[in-house]
């Protein structure tokens, strides 16, 4: 799916939120501004209290995309798990 929207404001990159969810719940907020010139980073908790941490961007490897990760083997279901319903109403 691609979703392209109208640029709202002046023209301007806005920055980019990035909101970590673990548990269901937001964690952390990462916010992201002026990418495509000095490319700045802050990271938040959940109360908007600046983290003393910092998120660098992973390698690339020259070719200019990330390299792909691999893929962990398929879990084979016991024989407990093919007995019972993933869900009960």
């Amino acid at each position: 799916m691609i979703l392209i929207e109208e640029m709202l404001g002046d023209g301007a990159i806005p920055p980019d939120y990035k909101l970590w969810v673990f548990g269901g719940k937001v964690e952390i907020i990462q916010v992201d501004v002026t990418r495509f010139e000095r490319h700045e980073r802050a990271i938040y908790d959940r109360s908007w209290n600046k983290l003393p941490v910092s998120v660098s961007r992973p390698t690339t490897t020259g070719s200019g995309t990330i390299a792909p990760m691999q893929r962990p083997a398929p879990r084979q279901p016991s024989a407990k798990s093919q007995s019972q319903p993933l869900w009960t109403r």
